[in-house]
């Protein structure tokens, strides 16, 4: 277990970028059940440290390797995110993977070598329809579709 696993906390586990009043994401605690049987499992958070371990342990999710939090307003908390990737790289600890939902820190870790993986929840959830969409009958529907019709 000498490997590494960074894995974004804000809108990766949780569900949104609030862990005041967020809740996980369904798949977040398997997930990190797995991963921190494999990986020495570090935590990027945008929240400060207590807001962030107490979230964590809301959620059931404790016992991270370490919980790092942005505190810094001199950077971007992608940039941030980035700037730990490129810390551990040069303090020699081999990075497994990098989990996030930001395109922008994927591609950046990735041209450091690390393997990216994107988390890209939907922003509607099945069965959704837009308030001003109009409703159309199955009758009328089944009936399009059984005659090669299009929908």
């Amino acid at each position: 277990m000498n490997q590494i696993a960074l894995i974004g906390i804000e809108n990766v586990l949780c569900r949104g970028d609030s862990l005041k009043t967020d809740f996980a994401q369904p798949y977040a605690k398997p997930l990190y059940a797995a991963l921190r049987t494999q990986f020495r499992t570090v935590g990027l958070a945008m929240a400060d440290q207590n807001l962030a371990r107490w979230w964590l342990n809301r959620e059931g999710l404790a016992d991270w390797s370490a919980v790092l939090s942005w505190n810094t307003s001199a950077m971007t908390y992608p940039d941030w995110c980035v700037d730990q990737v490129r810390d551990f790289l040069t303090n020699a600890w081999e990075i497994a993977f990098l989990l996030t939902n930001d395109p922008g820190v994927a591609r950046k870790a990735n041209e450091l070598g690390v393997l990216t993986l994107s988390v890209g929840t939907p922003s509607h959830p099945p069965g959704w329809k837009p308030e001003d969409s109009t409703f159309t009958p199955w009758e009328e529907l089944s009936d399009r579709l059984a005659w090669g019709a299009a929908p």
